[in-house]
């Protein structure tokens, strides 16, 4: 063998080996590979995400409801329009079919694509629903658009938005009941896993595996349609004229505490909120809270009364001032004074609205009977209503860091007998004028509708007994029919369960009071035309941050009751620093008429929706 043929056999033998040892690595590495848990698991990983691919079916919010079922809160379907650009051939070309979908110019639209790396580009979202099926039917390759549901208000910022909240992108986005029944409103999503072809396709019939979407409760308020449109045109229709820098009226029913009209400025569109717009909004029913004024009159002499602290025929002296350790009260008009030297009665007082009679009687009476007859109504406490963040008030000469009960100077004491020094809430205030209204029982006020098992639960547990399905029907007929009256039925539920504050006599007196306050006192602005009403105006001044009171401020408000002595509502009104005229029988009474009666003509009609005006 010549050298030539030495070097090429040696160079044969070496190619060989290199091929056996190639060949050996690589049943090495196929071993190791059909083998090796970890190597598969990694490889059948990259394998599925080639060729499977999943989608989560969105589990749908809950809707809140109207009491007659219609939609405060609902869901809107629309769509997310994806891009992949690694898919597309014609970028320019699909960038112009699209541009007429979507609100931006071509320029910007191809710029976005072309600049975009990786997968996934979200070119457009929340995309109506028929916009977007009219881009499907494109048959775009490399577009995609993906379903999902926003939160939608069709009402919008007449659809009680404080009360009813909204739900946001962000879940920590949430306000009123969208809050407080999140858990319960809230759906869960599903999954399906499938096989795409190479445009990232979904096959038909390829599922691998799936798990069901699980949708939110539906929520069911008390919420009346047509009082709640009631409510807010004529808040709208007052705040106009007034310039308050915040008002509300609240329409409830005394017997339960029902919130059928919840109306609050200012308002906004929960829409804006929803879409990610998130603001500083609050409910002025329960996060605000003001002096009360006057409107505490009737209940401290209703609770006085009752516990025999206070006779009917009791007369107390009315001067022109009440000098109290170097301060004046006076009363709110100069020029009105009531009675003589003999002096006048608790019923005088009130009808008349007498600062300085009110002063003497809470001198009468003491501060730990005053403190008693304001908590027995439900004042410096939460009332439970089912809304964030409620504010319970405070007491008179309260201090935050005090450890024990501190003593009253004299003329605090006096103030606190016409609502002056302490605070609270406008639900509070309403639900203590739905004791009077009711026939003596304190409630807890509700927005939401009780199921039959929470009410069982409710008669078990001694709570606050919630009006059945037949009975509230019943209180939407004729204000003015002349069929046996439900009361009588929901006032005996009402003792098998609730808290007796007053009695029904003690009820009938003030309430007598109120319909003169109404006739023929402060409150004439808000008689209504078909029925007699029953309640009591409330000017209150407003504190200043340096002390005292500031100039020229007031809270002005009326709450009262029709018809009045078989009560089916309570309505609050309550504006905060309005401007030009500021008494509560000058600006809340009249309110109070206007929404009295169209709640009538509603109520009369058999109307659930009204027009309003804006």
């Amino acid at each position: 063998m010549n050298k030539w043929d030495a070097q090429q056999a040696v160079r044969t033998n070496l190619a060989f080996s290199a091929f056996l040892l190639g060949a050996a690595i690589l049943a090495a590495h196929l071993f190791f590979l059909q083998f090796d848990a970890r190597a598969s698991s990694y490889y059948q990983t990259k394998l599925q995400e080639r060729w499977h691919s999943y989608e989560c079916p969105q589990g749908k919010r809950g809707n809140i409801l109207f009491s007659d079922g219609s939609i405060l809160a609902g869901n809107r379907k629309v769509a997310r329009v994806i891009v992949e650009p690694h898919l597309i051939n014609d970028t320019k070309a699909v960038v112009e079919r699209l541009a007429k979908y979507v609100d931006e110019p071509v320029e910007a639209l191809l710029e976005k694509v072309e600049a975009h790396e990786g997968y996934g580009l979200v070119l457009a979202d929340s995309v109506p629903l028929e916009t977007a099926l009219a881009i499907d039917r494109e048959g775009l390759r490399g577009v995609f658009t993906r379903y999902h549901y926003v939160r939608f208000y069709p009402h919008g910022d007449y659809g009680a938005p404080a009360t009813v909240g909204y739900a946001g992108r962000e879940p920590v986005h949430r306000l009123g009941l969208e809050y407080t029944f999140d858990e319960h409103l809230s759906g869960r999503d599903g999954m399906v896993v499938y096989r795409k072809d190479a445009d990232r396709k979904r096959l038909p019939g390829s599922e691998l595996s799936t798990i069901e979407r699980q949708d939110g409760t539906d929520l069911t308020t008390h919420l009346h349609s047509g009082i709640q449109q009631v409510c807010e045109a004529e808040l709208r229709r007052a705040t106009r004229l007034n310039k308050a820098q915040w008002g509300c009226v609240l329409v409830m029913r005394p017997q339960d505490g029902a919130v059928l009209g919840a109306a609050t400025y200012p308002a906004f569109d929960p829409n804006e909120y929803a879409a990610g717009n998130v603001g500083d909004e609050f409910n002025v029913l329960v996060h605000r809270v003001v002096e009360p004024g006057s409107t505490v009159k009737p209940l401290l002499a209703a609770y006085a009364i009752e516990r025999g602290w206070l006779e009917l025929d009791q007369r107390f002296i009315c001067n022109r001032a009440l000098w109290l350790d170097g301060y004046e009260i006076r009363e709110a008009e100069l020029n009105h004074w009531l009675g003589d030297s003999r002096g006048v009665t608790v019923k005088d007082i009130i009808v008349n609205s007498s600062n300085i009679g009110m002063g003497r009687v809470a001198l009468a009476l003491g501060q730990e009977r005053v403190l008693a007859s304001y908590r027995a109504m439900g004042f410096f406490s939460q009332t439970g209503i089912e809304l964030p963040a409620e504010a319970e008030g405070f007491e008179p000469y309260y201090y935050a860091d005090s450890k024990k009960a501190l003593k009253w100077p004299r003329i605090t004491l006096a103030n606190t007998g016409f609502g002056q020094g302490l605070a609270v809430t406008p639900i509070q205030l309403a639900s203590a004028y739905c004791v009077i209204a009711n026939g003596g029982y304190r409630i807890q006020p509700g927005l939401v509708e009780k199921t039959p098992a929470d009410l069982a639960e409710a008669v078990h547990e001694g709570q606050t007994l919630p009006t059945g399905e037949t009975l509230v029907a019943d209180l939407f007929e004729p204000i003015s029919a002349k069929e046996p009256s439900v009361l009588p039925l929901l006032q005996q539920a009402q003792s098998e369960s609730q808290q007796r504050v007053l009695s029904a006599a003690t009820c009938e007196t003030i309430t007598a009071w109120l319909v003169e306050v109404v006739e023929s006192g402060t409150g004439k602005a808000a008689k209504l035309a078909r029925c007699t009403a029953a309640g009591k105006t409330g000017t209150a001044q407003i504190p200043s941050s340096r002390g005292g009171y500031s100039n020229g401020a007031y809270t002005a408000s009326f709450v009262g009751f029709f018809p009045a002595f078989e009560p089916h509502y309570v309505i609050l009104v309550m504006f905060y620093r309005p401007r030009g005229e500021y008494y509560g029988g000058a600006v809340a009474a009249p309110v109070f008429k206007a929404v009295g009666d169209r709640i009538t003509y509603i109520t009369e009609l058999g109307l659930s929706q009204v027009n309003h005006e804006d």
